[in-house]
Parts: structure tokens; C-alpha cells; sequence
């Protein structure tokens, strides 16, 4: 069988600050990007002593999810969604479903700048967290 890849097409996150859960769409054919985490070696050609001996720096990082949600600035309030997702002092559950079957599950919560596209009617999404991700597949 060949590998089988996808759309990103559906994010829920759940946390009591918004009142339960809440589930963006992203937008379908867009690229999404999904890091879980977990010790990263740093990436310098210059990590050596004079006598060729090897500098590695390892650190740990979190998981990030990467995508292109819709935007229904009428109705759904994606955007006032996520501003409280950031001002939560608590984490965010998030589960992420892709049209091949597989989902993860992280807490964490959005990061970065909120700027909704009026023209496309999208939002650009970051979320992150802490470096444990479960997948799962349906």
C-alpha cells in the first residue's frame, strides 16, 4: 500500500474557558504541518572543536500544528475563539483529524499573531505545546 496523505479536516479544541469545545474547519487543499515534538538536535555545521570533534546540542521542543482554517467572521467566531484559547491560563485539548484516518491529541494552545483573511475568509493557525502528542488512527 502506498502512503497515503491528505487534508487536515477538522480541529477541536476543548477547554473550559470557551465553554466546552469548539471545532474549526480548515480549509480544504491548504498545507498543514504537524511537528510532535521531542528532542530536536541543533542543526550548525559549525558545532565542532578545531580538532573535528562533534558539538551537539540537544533540546527539547514542543509539538506545533500548522494549517488554514475557515472563517466565518458573521456567525462562527473563529477569531474571538482563538483570542480566548490565548488569554486561558489553562491548556487546551486539541484534536486533530485528517482525511486519511489519523487524528492526534496534544494539550497546548494557539500561538503567534490572529489576523483573519476577509478576502479568503481564513485565519491562519498555530498551536503548540508540550512535547507529548498521542496518535491515534480510526
Amino acid at each position: 500500500m502506498g502512503f497515503i496523505g491528505g487534508d487536515l479536516i477538522e480541529i477541536a479544541a476543548t477547554n473550559s474557558d470557551i465553554g466546552g469545545t469548539k471545532v474549526f474547519f480548515p480549509k480544504a487543499g491548504e498545507d498543514s504541518t504537524f511537528d510532535p515534538g521531542g528532542i530536536r538536535t541543533n542543526d550548525d555545521k559549525s558545532g565542532t572543536t578545531s580538532q573535528g570533534q562533534g558539538i551537539y546540542i540537544k533540546n527539547n521542543t514542543r509539538w506545533e500544528m500548522n494549517a488554514v482554517i475557515g472563517w466565518d467572521a458573521n456567525t462562527n467566531k473563529e477569531l474571538e475563539a482563538l483570542e480566548a484559547l490565548q488569554k486561558s491560563t489553562q491548556e487546551t485539548d486539541w484534536l486533530f483529524t485528517f482525511s486519511n484516518g489519523a487524528q492526534y491529541s496534544a494539550k497546548g494552545m494557539p500561538v503567534g499573531d490572529l489576523a483573519g483573511n476577509l478576502n479568503q475568509a481564513t485565519i491562519a493557525f498555530k498551536a503548540q505545546g508540550s512535547a507529548l502528542s498521542v496518535k491515534k488512527t480510526v
